[in-house]
C-alpha cells in the first residue's frame, strides 16, 4: 500500500508542530537536552526563518522534521562557520544586519524510529529539498551516524574508513555523497556542551571520580572532566558537506 507523504512548514501547521518533541525525543543522546546555546538560540532560529522549518508527515502522522537557517557565504572553506553552533549565531546576526543570504544550511534532520531505514530517508530528503529552493549554495555540518560507536577514534581517521563497496563507512555521510554532496572540511568544535562535574554525572547517570577522559553513552567523542575546575566539556566534530544549489 502506497504512503501519502506530505511536507509542511511548521508555521503553517501548528497542530503538527505540537508533535515536534516526539520527533526529537530519543533521536540524540540525553545530554543534548542540556546544550545551553542550542536551547537559547533555536527558538529564535524558528521565528527568524519560519519558511525553513519543515515537518514531514506520512498518511497525516508526523514522521520527521528538517530545520535550516540561511546565511551569506563566499563559497570558500575559510568562510565556513566554525560549526553547528556558529552557523546558528551567524545566520541570526546577519539577518538582524540585513545581509542577504545566498546559502541554505541544514542544522537538524530527525526521523521517528518507525521511519528509519527502508529507504525512507531518501524520500524524506527529496521531499524537503523540493520545498527549499532559491539558494546558490546548500551546505550542512553533518553529524556522522555511527561515530558514537568509535569515540576513541579521531574524526579524520574515522572519515577515511570505507565500506566493503568502497563508499564512505558512515551511512549518513554515504547518503549525502550519493546525493551529490562533497566534503569540504571538518569542524572539530562544531558542537560544544559544558557543565559542572555534578551536572554531567546527572546527565550521564554515571560517576566521574577523577580528572580525565570518559566514554559516555551516545557520545561521539570523549568527555573531558576536570575535577579541580569542577568542569566537564564535550566537544563534537562534524563534517561540512556541500550539495548542489537549488535555484528557483
Amino acid at each position: 500500500m502506497s504512503r501519502a507523504l506530505s511536507v509542511h512548514r511548521m508555521a503553517d501547521e501548528p497542530h503538527l508542530a505540537e508533535n515536534l518533541e516526539l520527533a526529537v525525543e530519543g533521536a540524540f543522546p540525553a545530554f543534548f537536552a542540556h546544550d545551553r546555546l542550542w536551547n537559547e538560540v533555536f527558538p529564535e532560529v524558528v521565528t527568524t526563518f519560519p519558511d525553513l522549518q519543515l515537518l514531514v508527515a506520512v498518511d497525516g502522522e508526523i514522521a520527521g522534521m528538517l530545520n535550516s537557517v540561511a546565511f551569506s557565504w563566499d563559497g570558500s572553506v575559510e568562510d565556513l562557520p566554525r560549526g553547528e553552533h556558529d552557523v546558528m549565531l551567524r545566520s541570526i546576526r546577519e539577518h538582524r544586519d540585513g545581509v542577504v543570504p545566498n546559502t541554505l544550511c541544514g542544522i537538524q534532520a530527525v526521523l521517528l524510529p518507525a521511519f528509519v531505514g527502508s529507504g525512507f530517508v531518501s524520500e524524506f530528503l527529496d521531499a524537503t529539498s523540493a520545498m527549499l529552493r532559491g539558494f546558490e549554495h546548500v551546505v550542512s555540518a553533518i553529524r556522522p551516524t555511527l561515530k558514537e560507536r568509535y569515540p576513541n577514534v579521531d574524526i579524520d581517521e574515522y572519515l577515511a574508513w570505507s565500506s566493503d563497496a568502497g563508499e564512505p563507512f558512515d551511512p549518513w555521510i554515504r547518503v549525502q555523497q550519493r546525493r551529490g554532496a562533497t566534503a569540504l572540511a571538518v569542524s572539530r568544535d562544531s558542537l560544544v556542551i559544558e557543565g559542572s562535574v555534578s551536572e554531567w554525572q546527572q546527565w550521564c547517570s554515571m560517576a566521574f571520580p577523577a580528572t580525565g577522559e570518559y566514554v559516555i553513552a551516545g557520545g561521539q567523542s570523549l568527555l573531558q572532566i576536570d575535577r579541580s575546575a569542577d568542569r566537564g566539556v564535550y566537544s563534537e566534530a562534524h563534517v561540512w558537506m556541500q550539495l548542489p544549489g537549488r535555484p528557483t
